[in-house]
């Protein structure tokens, strides 16, 4: 006996029994799958999809990380956008029947006690039934399955007795893992830069030299970041390493790095997201201190002087990219990108290289004067500085038709032809375009505020009224109203009161460590989207990658919540 339980400590002091690390050497393992193509292009995705398939088939926990791994692919090596799409969806269909068969006839009953669950399953019922692409299109049928897929996944992780307890430390191992790894690939591709890292597109590198990472664009990455920022941000306010003062400062060097990364996306929505849901946290930690519903080791007060140390910091990174790191290496970058050789007409490139384009190409077609191309004062004071880097009142109307071939019905990006770009000086009010967009996104609602466009609908609403096939009106409770009517209204104000009251539950909840702090992370990153959802399309009740993260973050937050016995003790 004695043999045996000495042999059981010593299995659980080795790293590598350790399901984090164990998945970070399958994550380890698709990278080098992706990189295949490039040496025997005719393989193309098929060697990282059948591993997918394989691990999920005998570890369904590990398959499922690995999928939510991937989501912010959209660019590696030799793999193009189309060829992600693919992958992802295949594996992730893959992974929802696999994880359907964990689940037992007597897990079911938790569905009508699971309100993540019914959420998503209104939504899926909406799709399903009230769609604006006829049900004999092929796009109905992408939309169908991409639902359905999410929902049953959604379903497993907040149901399934057989999913391993330890799956909690898998999902939040595969969304660090994943952002960190986008960091790196992103500055080696437009910092040093690196443009054989991934096809040329002519979207690459993006606008301004914002950190794009594996997703091509820096306000999608934003949201992938601000899942990382939110978990990290509930470790140290939580203090969870209160004891091990090494481990404390590499979380707080971790936070510093993920805050300096949604910096440089310079996503104006998913910074204000952050500050707003560490306002919120605050605001609630204040709560709960007056109602005395909180029991934790660390005080509500002392929390709270932890979430304004983690805004000071956020406040530090901003202020560090936007005045001294960002001006430097942006120079640099656009430099190299516009000796590079490409078929590059790029003028934001040619205005960040400055000084260093010097007789190239970039020289001859946008002449330098005064040593630096900059228009005059746009860093002569940090407003300036701030307003450049985040390009605060930069806005241009769009034209465009549908490229032959392309269709709006499609839930993918459409290809466009005849594109114009007309600059617009009109303020802070109509970056992007927002202005536009609201007012015919409201007029479209007031002529359909019943029944709906049905989803899928916006795009060719909106491309009547403006002249180009914009996917959604940049509101997430315009979009949704807009889409199923009346229903679709309700569904989402239900549902934002639904993620306030778990961040409450989640902030008052009792104890301490990994656990509380996954929950808590769960909130901010939820409090965090919807955010974004005032001045960005939905994200919650959408097609997009962001949902596999989303939904299991909310489904697995529901279960440690009601179910702390199915938590595991592994760190």
């Amino acid at each position: 006996m004695i043999a045996v339980c000495s042999e059981t400590s010593l299995s659980q002091t080795r790293p590598w029994h350790s399901p984090p690390i164990g998945f970070l050497g399958a994550a380890g393992l698709m990278i080098f799958l992706l990189l295949i193509p490039s040496a025997f292009p005719a393989l193309e995705i098929w060697p990282s999809l059948i591993f997918i398939v394989a691990l999920a088939l005998f570890a369904p926990a590990y398959g499922l990380a690995l999928g939510i791994f991937i989501a912010p692919f959209q660019q590696f090596a030799s793999l193009n956008l189309d060829q992600f799409h693919l992958l992802q969806g295949v594996a992730w269909s893959f992974i929802a029947f696999r994880l359907l068969l964990l689940i037992q006839p007597r897990d079911l009953l938790r569905i009508r006690t699971s309100p993540t669950i019914i959420f998503f399953g209104a939504f899926t019922c909406l799709v399903l039934f009230r769609n604006a692409i006829p049900f004999t299109s092929r796009f109905y049928f992408l939309d169908a399955g991409f639902v359905v897929t999410i929902f049953l996944i959604t379903m497993t992780v907040g149901t399934a007795t057989r999913l391993p307890s330890y799956s909690w430390t898998l999902v939040s191992t595969a969304m660090l893992s994943a952002v960190l790894f986008s960091i790196l690939f992103d500055f080696a591709l437009v910092y040093i830069p690196l443009a054989e890292l991934t096809p040329y597109q002519s979207a690459l590198p993006p606008d301004k030299l914002r950190l794009a990472g594996l997703h091509a664009n820096p306000n999608a990455t934003s949201k992938f970041l601000l899942a990382a920022v939110s978990l990290t941000s509930a470790l140290v306010v939580g203090r969870v390493f209160k004891e091990d003062r090494l481990r404390a400062w590499y979380a707080w060097l971790l936070l510093a790095v993920l805050l300096l990364a949604l910096s440089a996306t310079a996503a104006k929505s998913g910074i204000a997201a952050l500050v707003v849901s560490l306002s919120i946290a605050a605001c609630l930690l204040m709560g709960s201190a007056w109602t005395q519903r909180h029991s934790s080791v660390l005080s509500p007060n002392d929390q709270v002087m932890e979430v304004g140390k983690v805004f000071a910091l956020f406040v530090f990174a901003v202020a560090s990219w936007t005045i001294v790191i960002a001006p430097p290496i942006k120079e640099r970058g656009a430099a190299a990108w516009l000796a590079s050789g490409l078929p590059l007409d790029r003028p934001d490139l040619k205005e960040l290289a400055g000084n260093r384009a010097g007789a190239s190409e970039a020289s001859a077609t946008h002449p330098v004067t005064g040593g630096d191309s900059r228009p005059e004062g746009s860093r002569s004071s940090l407003t300036g500085a701030f307003i450049e880097e985040f390009r605060i009142g930069k806005s241009f109307q769009l034209k465009a038709g549908v490229a032959p071939g392309s269709s709006l019905e499609s839930p993918l990006k459409s290809e466009l032809q005849g594109q114009k770009a007309t600059k617009r000086d009109c303020g802070i009010m109509c970056t992007g375009q927002r202005d536009l967009l609201w007012s015919a996104g409201l007029s479209i609602l007031k002529q359909n505020w019943f029944w709906g466009l049905g989803y899928g609908g916006w795009k060719q609403a909106l491309d009547q009224k403006l002249g180009y096939p914009f996917d959604s009106p940049h509101v997430g409770f315009l979009e949704l109203a807009g889409e199923f009517g009346i229903m679709g209204a309700v569904l989402y104000l239900s549902f934002v009161a639904f993620i306030f009251n778990r961040a409450w539950r989640g902030l008052c909840l009792n104890g301490d460590g990994y656990r509380k702090a996954f929950i808590v992370g769960g909130s901010l990153f939820s409090v965090a989207i919807l955010t974004t959802e005032l001045f960005e399309p939905a994200k919650f009740f959408a097609m997009a990658p962001h949902a596999i993260w989303i939904w299991t973050f909310l489904a697995m937050q529901e279960r440690m919540l009601d179910d702390p016995d199915w938590v595991s003790s592994v760190g």
